[in-house]
């Protein structure tokens, strides 16, 4: 063998990340996610999870020994696994120590030799630390293995469960689960699937759950805590097991009485329950969430406090259907989990208080968008517009008569009455001037400062050409009610994901009818049924059940910031300026 050859083979062994520029055989470190692409691995597809963990809760430490059997996809020289802090004492690849290495949160396994195309192989990874959360995770913060020094949850949206087990972190790679957890004997574990069996230890307990049915990532859980088991059943047959705080147990309860019920509506409305059980957990601990953890929804005791909570636990429960079952495809189709869970609730109260109650329970949540929208505005100043006008080049600029009258409508608006402002538009030259010209004009116009419309600030922007000289990263800010089709990838769960995004689902409604939208979502359902889903899929089911050309309705609702009217219900964004 030529020093050459053996030169490149050692630069492989040593230095994958080498391999991955060259592509030889290495599995891509992200599966290109247009948010996060990073988030996954290529090259292998994840079949089942085994998840051997001991946890100490007092301490927080947590001892792991994950297996994963998996198919490659291609040959690997080396592949990855999302995980991040951690001390990791050994790797194996179907049961033989191999060679790792860390970087950037990824967890490179390097075979002794080549692993072929459509191979099953198993790969193990036994590793003990404190957890620390994953930053980009549930509401922009953190996410992953939670201890609050009574018991622990895990809540790991978008990106955090590579913060407690080795894995391929990405829904495109739904796998099923083996759990099995030891902790100290007075706690109890509630996790994914189906209790299997409980193991007496020295002054321990293994409690071993099993997911038969594949999960995403981020929505794996192990929650420990001196629970309370309420073990029930919905009337279409579904086993409820929920898991009680101790203390909290009485005040809980009673919260989730109705959760039988919903499962049978939605399973009119949606399909049959996709899973073997449902239940929650509610967790002694203060967080401003609650997550569809699959079969088993986490709460905080922050949920018990107040009035009615049905919203939020038909909202997580519809999440089964829409979010765990149908999972995205990528993270910037989040409308379709948030929006259908959201508008699920609202048929939940359509359920219960009738078609002419929920019109108005619409109407209300359309007018809250629509006065955020009319009353959300953007300061623009006299001295900051002229600022930025005489970084241009004024002498290339030219505004025809009618952009001049447009510029003085925007620049005055609110700050002289309407006859006046026509009036003095009436009175100006007709022909066209230079940006210098327009300079020395705005100059003499009588404002300081004047607060626009995200709209009428689109509007000023267009009309001075002013885009290029604001710069490429300059966006107009808009209300929290963004588009739900383009959520900001920092704020992924933004009010218009929730509320917009239910709109957008009750417009298609009034749009096609009730037997269509609801043909409409079955239909969707049952073609993506524990797979994965991208909004163009659901746009091309609403098309061919409805029989319809939807682009310009969708395009409106899912992409436009300006909010769309609901016609047939006299809702309008601009109602009552």
């Amino acid at each position: 063998m030529r020093k050459g050859i053996v030169l490149v083979m050692l630069v492989v062994v040593l230095v994958p990340g080498l391999v991955w520029a060259q592509g030889s055989g290495a599995g891509a470190d992200g599966l290109g996610d247009p948010f996060y692409p990073q988030m996954g691995n290529g090259g292998y597809d994840a079949l089942h999870y085994t998840l051997d963990l001991t946890t100490d809760v007092a301490s927080g430490e947590l001892s792991g020994a994950v297996t994963l059997e998996a198919v490659s996809t291609q040959e690997l020289r080396t592949f990855n696994l999302d995980f991040t802090g951690f001390d990791v004492s050994a790797v194996t690849l179907n049961g033989e120590l191999v060679d790792y290495d860390r970087q950037n949160g990824e967890l490179i396994v390097v075979p002794l030799v080549p692993l072929p195309d459509d191979e099953e192989f198993t790969v193990g990874v036994t590793y003990s630390g404190i957890p620390q959360q994953a930053e980009g995770a549930l509401f922009g913060g953190i996410g992953g293995w939670f201890n609050y020094g009574d018991g622990t949850y895990v809540a790991s949206e978008p990106m955090g469960a590579a913060a407690w087990y080795p894995g391929n972190d990405h829904p495109l790679d739904k796998a099923t689960y083996t759990i099995r957890v030891t902790v100290p004997e007075q706690y109890v574990v509630a996790a994914n699937g189906l209790l299997q069996e409980v193991i007496d230890g020295d002054d321990t307990l293994t409690y071993v759950w099993e997911a038969d049915d594949p999960i995403a990532s981020y929505l794996v859980t192990v929650n420990i805590a001196e629970f309370v088991l309420e073990e029930d059943e919905s009337p279409n047959g579904v086993p409820i097991r929920n898991y009680y705080a101790a203390n909290l147990a009485e005040v809980a309860s009673p919260k989730f009485a109705n959760t039988g019920e919903m499962i049978e509506l939605f399973g009119e409305l949606f399909g049959p329950y996709p899973f073997d059980v449902y239940g929650v957990a509610v967790i002694d601990a203060s967080f401003g969430f609650a997550l569809e953890t699959q079969t088993l929804s986490i709460f905080s005791r922050t949920w018990l406090s107040g009035g009615n909570i049905d919203e939020v636990v038909a909202h997580e429960l519809a999440h089964q259907w829409f979010g765990n079952s149908v999972s995205l495809s990528r993270w910037q189709d989040i409308w379709l989990n948030e929006g259908f869970a959201t508008y699920a609730s609202w048929l939940w109260y359509e359920h219960l208080n009738g078609p002419e109650d929920f019109e108005a329970y619409v109407g209300r949540r359309y007018d809250d968008i629509a006065y955020n929208t009319r009353s959300f505005r953007l300061p623009v100043s006299k001295a900051g517009l002229e600022a930025v006008l005489n970084d241009m080049p004024l002498n290339e600029m030219t505004l025809a008569s009618d952009e001049v009258a447009q510029v003085v409508r925007l620049l005055l608006v609110d700050q002289v009455p309407e006859p006046q402002l026509e009036e003095f538009i009436g009175s100006l030259p007709p022909q066209d001037i230079t940006g210098a010209e327009l300079v020395m004009f705005v100059n003499i116009l009588p404002f300081e400062q004047v607060m626009l419309t995200s709209q009428q600030f689109e509007e000023l922007i267009d009309v001075l050409g002013l885009r290029e000289a604001l710069g490429e990263d300059f966006e107009v800010p808009y209300s929290s009610y963004v588009p739900p089709g383009n959520p900001p990838k920092d704020d992924l769960f933004n009010n218009g994901v929730y509320t917009r995004g239910a709109l957008v689902l009750h417009a298609l409604r009034e749009r096609v009818g009730d037997d269509a939208f609801f043909e409409i979502v079955q239909t969707y359902y049952a073609r993506y049924e524990y797979g994965n889903a991208t909004i163009p899929d659901f746009i091309a089911v609403a098309e061919e059940i409805s029989g319809q050309d939807l682009g310009e309705f969708f395009d409106t609702w899912l992409y436009d910031p300006v909010m769309p009217d609901i016609p047939e219900m006299g809702l309008s964004v601009n109602y009552g300026e």
